[in-house]
């Protein structure tokens, strides 16, 4: 599923809201017949409401960023901006038949742990490439991502490689299409946000103090 780059169709129902080509439920997993019916008799005009002001939102792709990303994966690095994605080399193996039965079973421990990380960094580095052919699809044009919710009405979009909620390389991928003055309000809390990546336990200070 990609973004759309016309408004997500509104939800009035469970069904037939977000895409246009296509029909979704509203409500994740719910296979279950009997919230089937508690959701056809149930009011949710504020669900729909708030759903849809939420995919009602245009991005676009932050270019800047974008462009950085892609001289990254090219460079496969550095780690700092693509973290997981070392390729440990694998621990020879140890012969059982002469090898003490402890520094065999550390050995062995150990290859598990580093088959891991290796599993890890492949899954990641395909991960990057798709997230790559997005961006390369999506260019500079405006885009919107609809949105479902799950049975405690929580809001998710269906577009999963890049969207809002994802992790902040996905997130630093984007920008508001309709840039806004921050505000007095608005630069309080950006410093706010900026004090709880500092570490050093600073987002667990009092708000005046970040």
């Amino acid at each position: 599923f990609l973004p759309m780059v016309d408004p997500p169709i509104p939800w009035n129902g469970i069904e037939g809201g977000g895409y246009r080509e296509f029909s979704l439920s509203l409500v994740k997993r719910d296979e279950d017949m009997d919230v089937q019916e508690a959701l056809k008799k149930a009011d949710l005009r504020v669900v729909f409401e708030a759903v849809n002001a939420i995919q009602a939102t245009p991005y676009r792709i932050n270019e800047r960023l974008s462009a950085v990303f892609a001289a990254a994966c090219e460079r496969r690095g550095p780690s700092a901006a693509l973290p997981y994605l070392e390729m440990p080399e694998m621990p020879s193996r140890l012969p059982k038949t002469t090898t003490p039965a402890e520094e065999w079973e550390t050995r062995r421990a150990e290859r598990r742990r580093v088959g891991r990380l290796r599993s890890m960094a492949a899954a990641n580095f395909i991960a990057l490439e798709r997230r790559l052919s997005v961006l390369k699809i999506l260019g500079n044009r405006v885009i919107y991502f609809p949105h479902q919710v799950d049975l405690r009405s929580r809001a998710y979009p269906v577009p999963q490689e890049i969207h809002p909620q994802s992790d902040d390389l996905s997130r630093a991928l984007l920008a508001f299409a309709r840039g806004k003055p921050l505000g007095e309000r608005g630069a309080s809390w950006l410093a706010v946000q900026l004090a709880n990546l500092y570490g050093q336990k600073v987002d667990k200070m009092p708000l005046e103090r970040r």
